[in-house]
């Protein structure tokens, strides 16, 4: 093999033996890692919850103020409900599948580390159903709703010549 030849030639680099208490180590810190990355998505899905909560909040605030001095204002708002709740499932359920993805990859290293058994627990907790089900599910449910009512809203202001008429008067 000549010298040009062997520059070419990528140079295996051998690794060297680690130790079982080495290994341990190494999985024990990327149990840790991995846990602060679930709970860390975790509270961005609680925060992002609350901000399109109060985006939900600022338009049917919005809403009740244009009602009656600017209803034509009130398409565009239906239709800003809808996106905005739209684009908070699409970002929920994205959230919802990285939490997913990381729980798993942690069970399978409490596998590896045997004494450790946080995450494989949770899955034999007795609940009912209904307390099983994941919040970020919740929150995804929640959108959907809130962007049918924003639609509903929409299609009878076009529809429902009453409707754009505004609220009806208190009486009094």
């Amino acid at each position: 093999m000549s010298r040009k030849d062997e520059a070419r030639t990528p140079k295996t680099q051998t690794t060297p033996k680690t130790s079982p208490e080495q290994k341990q180590s190494i999985a024990l810190q990327g149990y840790d890692v991995l846990e602060r990355v679930v709970n860390r998505e975790s509270q961005m899905t609680i925060a992002r919850c609350q901000m399109y909560l109060a985006v939900n909040a600022a338009l049917v605030a919005l809403t009740g103020y244009l009602w009656s001095s600017a209803p034509w204002m009130i398409y565009g708002l239906a239709l800003v409900g809808v996106v905005a709740n739209l684009v908070w499932f699409t970002s929920n359920e994205r959230a919802r599948a990285y939490v997913t993805y990381w729980y798993e990859h942690l069970k399978r290293l409490e596998m590896r580390l045997s004494p450790l058994a946080v995450f494989q627990s949770l899955d034999l907790f007795k609940a009912p159903w209904w307390a099983k089900t994941p919040i970020q599910k919740g929150y995804s449910i929640l959108a959907v709703i809130l962007a049918f009512g924003w639609l509903a809203m929409f299609v009878a202001l076009i529809l429902v010549p009453s409707f754009r008429g505004g609220p009806p008067t208190p009486l009094g």
